[in-house]
Parts: C-alpha cells; structure tokens; sequence
C-alpha cells in the first residue's frame, strides 16, 4: 500500500471513497489519505480529533481561565486566596505578625493602666485589639489636681519671697535683706548674728564697785 498524497478535509457526507465500516461524521476535520494501488478505489480517513488529546479548563473559587485562539490564561481571583493555602514560612510570619500586641487584662498584674482586649478573628478576618484606660485619672481629676498645685505652688513662692508673672515660670525674689536669694539672706543674717554674738562676747562686766560709784550720793548735796 502506497500513499500517493494526503489533505485534511471537513466532512460534507458526500464522500464516496470512504471505506466499508467507517463512517464520518459531517463538520468534523479528517486526514484523508490517497491510496495509490487501491483496488476498490477507497482511501483512509483518519480523524482529527484523534491525533490529539482536548482539554477544558474551569474556573474554580480562586482561578480564572480566559480562552483567546490557541491561548489559554489563568488569573487569581482578587481575594480568593485563604491564609491555609500559603507557603508555610509565609503563613508563619503572618501568625508571628498577629501575635506581636500581647492583651492585658485589668488586675493581671494589679498596676496595669491600659487595658489591650483581643478579639479574636474568624475564618480570614484578623483579630482586633481594643485599647482602653484602666486606672487613669480623669480629665476632670487631673486638672483639679494642676489647680492644687499652682496654688500650693503660690503659697510657697508667698512664704518665702518669690514672685512670677501670670504666664511665666521664672521666679524672681526679693527682700528687705538685700540677697539675691533666700539662702543669701539666711548667710547674711547668719554674718550679722555672728557679729552681735563676738561683741557681747567682748564686753568686760562691770564690777560692783562701779555700780556703787555710779550711784553714789556724795554727802555734801
């Protein structure tokens, strides 16, 4: 058997060199092979669609399959990809990631000021963290404790000599010593006292003679 030439044909049903027990199938393509030396005229048919393997794709939660020609593209879907489906060394910096805010309750310790409440997440939400006050004073406490401060504040720059304008925090000091400072009044005081004590400390006592002197009523007045 020699074969002379060979096409590919879309079946019309028209053919008549078909062999005896094939049957083709009208629109679908063959391999239409010539016999040189056939006896009874008839030539081979092979089909197309038996010279490759057809394959479909489906699009599934997380790919999508687009047909252009000959070409097939897969895309992922926008948000489709769950944490479970990632690379292990991925999915472990993004658990080590969500553990890094650690929750304090109230009372554990005892002396905590800020409250961190986890809430934890479900599925593919991450979990939440609400951060509060535990012991913190009010705005209402603190300020009336600034008040009391100035006021202490200004009694204590009263008692010893200190003045500041309304809207400043430098001090100045004055007094009827003449220092710079408290501490250079209480030296200067301190010089002056030393000084009154070394003079007593030099006075010579009168003797009783003297006082009698003093007092003496001479005879003749």
């Amino acid at each position: 058997m020699v074969v002379s030439s060979g096409s590919v044909i879309t079946a019309t049903g028209n053919e008549t060199d078909v062999p005896t027990g094939t049957t083709l199938v009208v629109g679908q393509k063959y391999v239409r092979l010539v016999i040189k030396d056939s006896v009874d005229g008839k030539n081979i048919y092979i089909a197309v669609n038996d010279l490759y393997d057809d394959y479909s794709f489906t699009d599934s939660a997380e790919i999508d399959f687009t047909e252009s020609g000959n070409d097939v593209t897969a895309s992922i879907k926008t948000g489709s990809i769950a944490e479970s489906k990632l690379d292990n060394a991925l999915q472990a910096k993004i658990s080590s990631a969500r553990t890094v805010i650690t929750e304090i309750a109230q009372g554990n310790p005892a002396d905590k000021h800020i409250l961190v409440t986890k809430t934890a997440g479900v599925g593919a939400n991450p979990d939440t963290y609400t951060i509060s006050e535990s012991d913190i004073a009010s705005a209402a406490s603190l300020s009336a404790e600034v008040t009391r401060a100035k006021a202490a504040e200004s009694a204590i720059d009263g008692a010893i000599g200190l003045t500041k304008a309304a809207d400043a925090e430098t001090r100045t000091y004055s007094s009827n010593v003449g220092g710079a400072t408290v501490i250079a009044d209480i030296n200067t005081l301190d010089g002056r006292l030393d000084s009154v004590e070394t003079f007593i400390g030099n006075l010579t006592a009168i003797s009783s003679a003297e006082i009698t002197a003093l007092f003496a009523v001479n005879s003749g007045d």
